[in-house]
């Protein structure tokens, strides 16, 4: 091997050439191991010809680089645990629908290499799981599958220390699941017609769902910074204005802070309910209406900004 320019050689009786670039050290895990160089024949004896080949398989093999670097760090991801205080309702029904898709997915591969025996035997073993999951379902005995459940959970990469209310939620969600998986295997077994594409489509998986819901809540402002986004939204803005309206929404941040909230975006239709309830108590009805009045101001124009709200804002409005 005989090399005639940076990462260009000749090899063999004809002296072709070849291209040779080495795989980066970022990307040895995406390559075999033995696997040093990206090497590709340029088809050519003549250096010009080569050197001028060697631009465009350069491009090639960087966009190869970068595709594979993607692919790497999306499965780095993918293997990192993401730990969790609770599970919102929409974590638990992401988990549910991905333990049916993943339970009819294995199953159908697993169909096709079942002689006649294992078939007939695993639908008596199915039908026998299902009255046993009827009365567990019947009696909302979930105890029994919760270790199922806290399994596939690690596997979804979720660790979430609950609390025992909360694995009874979850484990009532998680028992329907596995019954209606085990119904789709068992039509199966009659010879129905059940493509796991149309009963249990792909959709976002449960680590997929609580990554997006951390990063919605990274997105939200603090109480500080949306007071802010209004103060500043009228250039000028009086400073017996900002301070009439900051007197309530100093207020409203407490109440909220008692209540665990602690941005104004999880303000809730109830707390604003709650907070008009104190405010009446001790406020004549006009400043009452005022008040209402400069939160409800201050909201619209939070909204137009553009600033994240859990639950919907108009909601609010409605109370505010």
């Amino acid at each position: 091997m005989k090399t005639i320019a940076p990462n260009l050689y000749v090899r063999g009786k004809v002296g072709s050439i070849y291209l040779r670039r080495r795989i980066p050290a970022a990307l040895k895990l995406a390559y075999p191991a033995n696997k040093k160089h990206e090497t590709v024949c340029l088809h050519t004896c003549d250096v010009r010809v080569a050197k001028k080949r060697q631009n465009l398989e350069e491009v090639r093999i960087d966009a190869e680089f970068r595709r594979r670097l993607d692919e790497l760090k999306k499965k780095q991801a993918d293997r990192v645990i993401k730990r969790l205080d609770t599970m919102s309702d929409e974590v638990l029904n992401a988990l549910a629908d991905h333990w049916v898709r993943q339970v009819l997915w294995t199953d159908e591969k697993y169909l096709e290499l079942d002689s006649e025996d294992e078939f007939e035997a695993k639908g008596v073993q199915m039908t026998e799981q299902r009255a046993e999951l009827g009365r567990m379902l019947a009696m909302r005995r979930s105890d029994k599958i919760l270790p199922a459940m806290h399994s596939f959970i690690h596997l979804c990469g979720l660790d979430i220390n609950m609390s025992e209310e909360e694995s009874k939620r979850a484990g009532a969600v998680f028992l329907t699941a596995v019954f209606k998986a085990l119904d789709f295997r068992l039509k199966r077994q009659r010879g129905e017609a059940v493509q796991t594409e149309v009963v249990a489509p792909a959709a976002p998986t449960p680590k997929g769902v609580a990554t997006a819901e951390s990063d919605a809540r990274t997105k939200l402002k603090t109480w500080d910074e949306a007071f802010a986004i209004w103060r500043d939204f009228v250039p000028g803005r009086p400073k017996s204005t900002a301070i009439a309206t900051q007197t309530p929404y100093l207020e409203l941040q407490r109440l909220a802070a008692e209540n665990g909230i602690h941005s104004p975006s999880g303000v809730t239709p109830e707390l604003m309910r709650q907070f008009v309830d104190q405010m009446s108590k001790r406020l004549m009805v006009v400043t009452l209406n005022e008040r209402r009045a400069k939160l409800k101001s201050l909201f619209k124009v939070l909204m137009g900004k553009g600033v994240k709200w859990t639950p919907d804002l108009r909601q609010k409005f409605k109370i505010v």
